[in-house]
């Protein structure tokens, strides 16, 4: 989602930077002030050119424009999004399990479909519910990859820490949260595949709407119990790291 502020600025600068506002009102001023032999008026015009265009950006044209430089916002963070998992997933061959992999490839196709779908994006004439299930959908997303990104992390201490014993808790801890990452991945997919099949204008809307809803609140309470048991993970990883370099 595109801030209004970032939307705001890079309209003003893509309309006063184009070449077809400042430029015949950089020659038209030009035309009036030093150059001889060419008739004010013409510097005149030149300038009003300019502004015209400026005006005319500002409102008949604002909508288009900004149109467009939200499809490029989109755009470019579509791209640093697949570059963030692209290294991701480069980071996941180190730890060896074939689950972090498919879970990796499950979420880059939730993102496509998702983008598709323009779950990302605001659309005009979306209804209340449509808002509502689109800003839930994303929040499990982000949920989702934050958790297999921290997931890799606890791999990381684990494989630091000399205590075999918490080794393997941290190995088995670890497993057990992909399987509940992998569950709300799961949830967020059949939410997806119920909005995209249901039209949601017949009688029943409002029930299903409810289930909807209650998909992705469910998968939400899953990421973020998942969430908690990380932090907690990772406390106890840092005190086994303290002790251990206590006693060493």
């Amino acid at each position: 989602m595109v801030e209004k502020s970032e939307l705001q600025n890079a309209f003003v600068r893509r309309t006063f930077l184009s070449g077809a506002v400042w430029l015949p009102i950089v020659l038209g001023g030009a035309m009036m002030v030093v150059a001889s032999g060419i008739p004010f008026w013409l510097g005149v015009g030149a300038v009003g050119c300019g502004v015209g265009t400026a005006i005319w950006r500002f409102t008949l044209g604002r909508k288009k424009i900004e149109d467009a430089i939200v499809a490029q916002f989109r755009k470019e963070a579509d791209r640093q999004h697949h570059s963030f998992l692209r290294a991701l997933g480069r980071k996941l061959r180190r730890d060896r399990d074939p689950n972090t992999g498919r879970l990796l490839r499950t979420l880059q196709d939730m993102h496509k479909r998702m983008t598709r779908a323009k779950i990302f994006t605001k659309e005009d004439g979306e209804q209340t519910w449509q808002v509502q299930v689109h800003e839930h959908m994303t929040k499990l997303y982000e949920s989702s990859v934050g958790s297999l990104e921290r997931s890799f992390q606890i791999w990381q201490s684990a494989e630091k820490v000399r205590d075999d014993k918490l080794k393997s808790e941290l190995t088995e801890s670890r497993s057990r949260l992909l399987e509940e990452v992998t569950e709300s991945v799961g949830r967020l997919a059949t939410a997806l595949d119920q909005m995209q099949f249901s039209s949601m204008k017949n009688e029943d809307a409002e029930t299903e709407l409810s289930s909807l809803r209650e998909e992705l609140e469910q998968g939400l309470l899953v990421a973020t119990a998942v969430e908690e048991r990380i932090n907690a993970l990772n406390r106890q990883v840092r005190k086994a790291t303290r002790s251990s370099a206590e006693n060493s």
